[in-house]
């Protein structure tokens, strides 16, 4: 079990004491009290501020460093986490149209990076521009370049020999910089049972649904998941 002051940052914990020091003033009404403590308050937020955007840069420049890394390398897990790192508005001048992303996540796919075809997958079946749908990058494939049935057979073949993709994980607070494991077949199913975009399937929500239970089972996954929260 984590400690509750686990994540509290260090101006917080030196605010914490000094409320401890004049909670007596402030109970009891003193004027003086509450401008210490509302000043105390104010320098304490612009303190976190500070810290966590520059904890938040160092985390992004190192895993654009780690990106470059596995690129120069040759690895097209490098080429993946590059497009989501446009995507995602993390780079200087990114590419955020939808048809070029769709054409860089295609190339990733075709040097051999199944979370790459697990994206284009998604974005013909959603339109959204991340694997996972949630990126600050508001713009959606085209309606009419939509082919969901395309989609799923390409999210269906990227997770065949591993059951998940790599969401790259940034935590300022936690101070996290790593790759979380992502079962698309766990949103894929709830989508098609939703029948929000494809016309609702039960046998087909079914079988996702499956494919989602037998990956959360996977040891593979587990250990993975284990190392990012």
């Amino acid at each position: 079990m984590r400690r509750l002051n686990e994540h509290k940052t260090p101006a917080r914990r030196v605010l914490g004491r000094l409320m401890g020091l004049l909670l007596p003033l402030w109970l009891a009404g003193c004027a003086v009290g509450d401008a210490v403590v509302g000043t105390a308050i104010s320098a304490a937020d612009k303190a976190d501020s500070a810290m966590l955007r520059s904890r938040g840069n160092r985390l992004l420049a190192e895993h654009l460093k780690m990106i470059d890394e596995l690129r120069a390398k040759g690895d097209p897990l490098g080429d993946y986490l590059w497009v989501v790192a446009n995507a995602e508005g993390q780079v200087d001048n990114p590419e955020l149209d939808p048809e070029k992303l769709f054409a860089m996540y295609r190339a990733a796919a075709e040097k051999g990076s199944t979370d790459a075809l697990v994206a284009v997958g998604t974005m013909l079946f959603s339109g959204a521009t991340t694997p996972n749908g949630t990126g600050k990058n508001t713009k959606k494939f085209p309606h009419d370049r939509l082919n969901m049935k395309k989609g799923l057979e390409l999210i269906e073949q990227g997770t065949r020999e591993r059951c998940w993709y790599w969401e790259p994980i940034i935590q300022t607070i936690s101070s996290q910089n790593c790759l979380r494991p992502i079962i698309p077949s766990t949103w894929v199913w709830g989508t098609i049972d939703s029948g929000y975009f494809w016309p609702r399937d039960e046998a087909l929500a079914n079988y996702w649904k499956r494919k989602s239970l037998l990956c959360k089972q996977d040891p593979a996954y587990r250990r993975a998941s284990q190392h990012c929260n």
